[in-house]
């Protein structure tokens, strides 16, 4: 059992931790009860320095203390599904800690719950996890579960005050199948990370009311509400909402999860988007054809399930959520409840029928299919000939859409190539597409054409560096896709590029978070055919950018003949070089 974090754990998280402002690095301290013991001199920043003066104020051997500490680490883990978490996840595990399938930091089992006592007002108060205080009467009910509106008593800087609670009904709470079906959602949505679908702020489990988990408030309400009865929304408006709910499914589908109960009520309006909502009935795909139809027979919401998920689970695909969208636009253009063929004088009339048709394989067969069909009927046509200004902003839109298809990466790789870097007009339109690529996209890229893709990532590269005008903040989306081009293609002609690159980018902008990228590289390199082009890209950067790029790193968390290399570029290991070259 872990006594405590060990420091090669507590400088993983310090570097994580800095990427937030001060007041965010006070709110995740101070909101755990730790105060600074400072002053303290750290290198490297005054966040890094904050960071390390309320470390001072921890005692890394009491188990209280590092629960608490734990909560800390969990609010600046990075995001679900990342190489940057996975890399997490590594160096937890070395000193036998875990992180659940909620992002909780965690003792490896068989080690004891850590125990924390709550602040005297938590104690006394019946909050939900301790932090949130529920309204009195739910906001909606289902069969097994209902919402509330609560107040999180530990709201930081920049958070919601208000939340949505949905929990278990109290006489749902001894129903196995509901409470099994309730966690199943709680783990679908904490692996989804997308825009357009509706995140989990929090989740927990009560002695009193079991499994429960805090989510945004649709302060917007849902497509029910803004819908006019027996009129409908106008054109311009369905095609926003459509793109929006089929980026939020088009990301369901690439993670193998299928929704199964799309419908007006679960499209919500937050802050100005539309999210895809209510996971109860979601599933991972390779789950359903072990369902038994005699406990979940037939659920869904009548006018917008599919026959298929009408007669049994074991047969249902992700073609179900395409059922659904056409009868969500059926609805959305209408006004009415689907429940009826659609009228020949709908606009989307052919597109819907196909959408809905009885037998799956007759149906669009993939979200990006039905709305290409949309766009087409829906969208305004060019006036003339495409622009290269267009064609970037369609791609842009297919990009961050969801998954490409391997032809579609093929024609974006084909159209990039065409295009001059040193051209200004060019650079804007290969900086513009080449920052909206996903690591999804990379790796279809990649596996389609690496000769393609390496040149591409050269040309993305050359644009980045010359542009000198990213600003501190616009420096982030270029850095991630340069790293994620290592991640996706582990080849020794791009690893180079790559270091190069986040060197001479991050130090131009002493942006700490693409050093911490290349740090994330580095832990990673355990292939020797990666070491000399990793070496080889720091030289090329030059030794300024080098040595911004590695100072205060542990070089033993690197594969031991890579850390030898890398201390060249460290002062002492410049000082050496020098005196060497002066005998």
């Amino acid at each position: 059992m872990p006594q405590e974090f060990s420091p090669r754990v507590r400088r993983h998280f310090r570097e994580l931790g800095v990427s937030f402002v001060l007041r965010e690095i006070d709110a995740f301290w101070s909101d755990e009860g730790f105060t600074r013991a400072g002053p303290v001199t750290v290198e490297q920043g005054e966040r890094r320095t904050r960071w390390a003066e309320y470390e001072m104020s921890v005692d890394w051997t009491d188990p209280a203390h590092l629960e608490r500490v734990a909560r800390v680490y969990e609010q600046v883990l990075p995001e679900v599904g990342s190489p940057e978490l996975q890399a997490t996840m590594v160096i937890l595990a070395r000193d036998g800690w875990t992180m659940t399938s909620l992002q909780q930091i965690r003792p490896s089992e068989p080690a004891p719950r850590l125990n924390h006592t709550p602040a005297a007002a938590v104690e006394t108060t019946p909050l939900m996890g301790r932090r949130y205080l529920l309204d009195l009467n739910p906001v909606g009910e289902g069969g097994f579960g209902a919402v509330f509106f609560a107040t999180d008593t530990f709201a930081r800087f920049g958070d919601p005050k208000r939340v949505a609670v949905k929990k278990l009904l109290p006489q749902a709470l001894s129903n196995a199948d509901a409470a099994r079906r309730f966690r199943r959602e709680i783990k679908i949505i904490s692996g989804l990370s997308h825009p357009n679908v509706l995140p989990i702020l929090d989740s927990g489990q009560d002695d009193a009311d079991g499994d429960w988990y805090a989510m945004p408030i649709a302060d917007g309400g849902s497509l029910k509400d803004l819908v006019p009865d027996g009129i409908g929304l106008d054109t311009a408006e369905v095609l926003e909402v459509l793109r929006q709910v089929a980026a939020g499914i088009q990301h369901l589908h690439t993670r193998d999860t299928i929704h199964r109960d799309l419908t007006p009520g679960n499209v919500l309006l937050v802050d100005g988007t539309w999210m895809v909502s209510d996971f109860g009935l979601s599933v991972a795909e390779e789950w359903a054809t072990g369902f038994q139809t005699t406990s979940v027979f037939g659920m869904g919401t009548g006018g917008f399930i599919s026959p298929e998920q009408a007669t049994s689970f074991k047969d249902v695909t992700h073609v179900t959520d395409i059922y659904s969208l056409g009868k969500l636009t059926q609805y959305m253009t209408t006004g009415n409840w689907p429940t009826s063929p659609v009228l020949a004088n709908n606009a989307l009339h052919g597109i819907i029928q196909r959408a809905t048709q009885h037998d799956p394989d007759d149906r669009h067969q993939n979200v990006g299919d039905f709305l290409a069909a949309v766009e087409i009927e829906l969208g305004k046509p060019p006036a003339g000939p495409e622009t290269p200004m267009d064609v970037a902003e369609r791609y842009i839109r297919g990009l961050r859409a969801g998954a490409i298809s391997r032809p579609e990466a093929k024609e974006i790789m084909d159209w990039m190539r065409l295009l001059d870097p040193s051209a200004s007009r060019n650079a804007e339109h290969i900086l513009n597409v080449g920052s909206a690529f996903t690591w999804e996209a990379l790796k279809t890229m990649w596996a389609v054409d690496p000769g393609a893709f390496e040149y591409i990532i050269r040309a993305f590269c050359k644009v980045v560096l010359d542009d000198g005008d990213l600003g501190f903040a616009g420096v982030d989306a270029p850095a991630r896709v340069i790293y994620w081009a290592d991640s996706v293609a582990q080849s020794p002609s791009i690893r180079q590029i790559v270091i190069t690159s986040l060197c001479l980018l991050g130090s131009s902008y002493n942006r700490w978070m693409v050093a911490d990228l290349i740090d994330t590289i580095l832990k990673s390199t355990n292939v020797k055919t990666l070491d000399e082009p990793t070496l080889s890209g720091f030289r090329a950067a030059g030794d300024s950018a080098a040595e911004w790029a590695l100072s205060g790193k542990d070089f033993e968390n690197y594969n031991r003949r890579l850390g030898a290399w890398l201390t060249m570029f460290t002062p002492a290991g410049m000082e050496f070089l020098k005196s060497q070259q002066a005998t």
